[in-house]
């Protein structure tokens, strides 16, 4: 949560710039390669044995947050511009995380300002929730 907070304090103060040739580097190169590295060392057998209920409790629970989002995007969607690529980044965003949600950005092309917002606010409000779990 302090990084977060301190990214967007740095940015905001203009100390780091909000947009940089590394950061697309990063998006457009490492992100995609980061996924099929963690897959290619996973052996699902051993995973679903490990986790036991946890796995089934994780798809459960991935299965109604694509329902929720699907349900939310149906419900605004004549309201919000572009709502199906930020829906589809905040329900990747919600299950996998951040990477999920960078990979969406990048596969429907929302505004690089709606995105970023979107991205703001997905992670501030995380870190409040973040913060009353803790609680």
């Amino acid at each position: 949560m302090l990084a977060i907070f301190g990214g967007m304090a740095l940015s905001n103060t203009g100390f780091l710039p909000t947009a940089s040739p590394s950061y697309d580097a990063i998006s457009e190169y490492l992100i995609p390669l980061v996924i099929p590295l963690l897959l290619m060392r996973m052996h699902i057998l051993r995973v679903i044995r490990e986790t036991g209920r946890l796995f089934v409790v994780f798809h459960l629970s991935a299965l109604g947050t694509v329902a929720g989002g699907v349900v939310a995007c149906w419900l605004l969607h004549d309201r919000i511009e572009h709502l199906a690529g930020i829906g589809a980044a905040m329900i990747a965003s919600y299950i996998g995380g951040s990477i999920n949600f960078v990979a969406m950005i990048e596969a429907f092309k929302p505004p690089e300002e709606l995105a970023s917002a979107t991205s703001v606010a997905d992670n501030a409000v995380m870190a409040l929730y973040f913060l009353v779990l803790i609680a």
